[in-house]
């Protein structure tokens, strides 16, 4: 019985050693972001932050607990944060009680409609699916619950008796044949590219049919004959495989899409100071090509996310403009990450787009933020003061949402005209 002891307390000592020499080395490996930062103004929160994203061996530690995972069977992963599905799936989770309130932002839709069409617009809302999606996903009965389906209809019924359009993309899929496979990607929460592309096909479709527009009449940019598909084969790991590691959540393939046709595009970023200047085809300028030049399989760095190669990800301002379409629409998006491969597609049928994300959000932010995931398009002149007058509702939408934080929501809003 004494040796048994002995040998927990042999085990307990090599495991503090073991604790305080990693917090050691960890602390040596931050300390020159410490020594810069602990003489700024940056929150413990921040550096917290900081540490936690820089941790030393951190990618190593990942995949070493996620193969443990992976060996024990689990399907839960970091205290129910994600969850692996019995289709293999990965499904961010949050542990809600109940669907959340929507009537804040159902009430700021309203005034927003209510503005637009005093510029003789119309206000129409997009729903894209969550990736739990009833009817194609395994189900999660026994998991916590995020609730972002009850949650979307709780919006999509609210902007209905509101008057407000709603093109609820959940729908559209459900009543497809592709599987959650086909839509989703397995390591990530954003749907595939081949996804978006059907998205942008099927509002353009909307667009033609309920405010009687004559966008791609030769149905051209809507063939997908008319696009290059080349697909890079176990090359990608999405948002929530970076959480988990390869040896966890495996890894998938990711298909670029773009033209086999001449474009022409100029894009130009400005991400809080930081500007970018693009002029070419759309696989040079509103496609980043560089995130598939010399492709390493460093899995887990953001940096590797191909997703991300469409419109260079989130950035504060950007703007495009189609030399090929001078007489398209005029578009501002309000958006999220969902959107970005959709605003590629959909700037073939514009002659200009602005796009605006307000918040700077991290990777971590964007994964737990409520998922009424919505792009919002609505309509009125863009020139001269009207211009003008569309920008400042944006302005004072995002000034409302910033205020108003007791109801986060991805909104995504998009301002068409014809001109």
């Amino acid at each position: 019985m004494k040796q048994f002891f002995i040998k927990k307390e042999i085990t307990a000592v090599i495991f503090i050693i073991s604790l305080v020499t990693f917090s050691v080395i960890n602390c040596i490996y931050s300390w020159p972001f410490l020594k810069e930062e602990l003489t700024s103004t940056i929150s413990t929160q921040d550096i917290e932050t900081k540490m936690n994203n820089d941790l030393y061996q951190k990618n190593s530690y990942i995949e070493s607990y996620g193969f443990i995972q992976s060996v024990l069977g689990k399907r839960e992963f970091n205290n129910f944060e994600v969850i692996k599905g019995t289709d293999n799936m990965l499904y961010l989770t949050s542990q809600q009680t109940k669907p959340r309130d929507t009537s804040i932002i159902v009430e700021r839709m309203k005034r927003l409609q209510d503005a637009v069409e005093n510029n003789n617009g119309q206000l129409v809302t997009l729903v894209p699916p969550d990736k739990y999606l009833e009817g194609k996903s395994a189900s999660l009965d026994g998991y916590p619950s995020s609730f972002n389906n009850e949650t979307a209809d709780r919006y999509v019924q609210g902007l209905k008796d509101k008057g407000i359009e709603v093109l609820d993309y959940r729908e559209y899929f459900q009543k497809s044949s592709l599987s959650i496979q086909d839509i989703f990607y397995q390591t990530d929460h954003h749907w595939k590219i081949e996804s978006a592309f059907l998205a942008t096909h099927e509002l353009i479709n909307y667009l033609n049919e309920k405010d009687s527009l004559n966008l791609d009449p030769e149905y051209y940019y809507r063939d997908i004959n008319n696009y290059n598909q080349m697909t890079y084969k176990k090359s990608y790991i999405g948002s929530l495989g970076r959480k988990t590691g390869k040896l966890y959540s495996g890894v998938e393939d990711f298909t670029l899409i773009y033209p086999k046709y001449e474009t022409s595009f100029v894009y130009d970023m400005n991400h809080y100071g930081q500007t970018t200047h693009r002029e070419g085809r759309m696989d040079d300028t509103l496609i980043n090509p560089s995130y598939f030049v010399n492709i390493r399989k460093d899995y887990l760095s953001p940096q590797y996310d191909f997703y991300a190669a469409y419109l260079d990800y989130n950035c504060s301002y950007a703007k495009i403009v189609n030399n090929n379409n001078p007489t398209g629409l005029k578009v501002a998006f309000y958006k999220d990450s969902y959107s970005l491969p959709l605003i590629t597609f959909f700037s073939q049928v514009c002659s200009e787009i602005e796009i605006i994300d307000h918040t700077e959000k991290s990777e971590q932010q964007e994964l737990v933020e409520d998922l009424v995931q919505i792009i919002t398009v609505f309509s009125c002149k863009l020139q001269g003061k009207r211009a003008n007058k569309a920008k400042k509702l944006i302005r004072e939408l995002i000034q409302e949402e910033t205020d108003g934080k007791s109801h986060k929501s991805n909104v995504d809003t998009k301002q068409r005209t014809e001109n």
